[in-house]
């Protein structure tokens, strides 16, 4: 067992290993939604021009309200603004539940969810990551 000796060797903090094996946990579910979300946007929508607009109203949103997260979250810390992106990435999820619903409307109210989850997850962990490293 060379290779878990050498891990040992490496030292990493608990802290990096909590934060890393949390990811983990909450990604798995979303990366393989994610996988599946374009061809369900396009099974509905039958055009693939809606689709990328999904995900580019989604970057763009993202981008435009960074230094509204970055805010936020100096204000309520970055454990709190983790815990909370939980509670978006479960809207997220239960919006496209009810997308058959009323899709334009689940369509919009998914995208405001997506970039409240990737304000409030992002950039606290990436911060929480550059604490925990050398």
């Amino acid at each position: 067992m060379k290779i878990l000796k050498e891990y040992k060797e490496l030292g990493f903090s608990k802290d990096l290993l909590y934060l890393y094996s949390g990811k983990l946990f909450l990604d798995f579910g979303a990366n393989v939604f994610g996988l599946f979300l374009p061809i369900f946007l396009y099974q509905h929508y039958y055009n693939i021009h809606i689709v990328i607009l999904y995900f580019f109203l989604a970057s763009l949103l993202y981008f435009i309200s960074l230094p509204i997260g970055a805010k936020l979250m100096g204000e309520i810390n970055i454990k709190n603004s983790i815990i909370i992106s939980i509670f978006f990435r479960s809207i997220f999820f239960l919006f496209f539940y009810k997308f058959l619903d009323n899709p334009s409307f689940y369509f919009i109210l998914s995208i405001l969810a997506l970039t409240m989850m990737r304000n409030t997850f992002w950039l606290p962990f990436h911060t929480e990551l550059a604490l925990l490293t050398d």
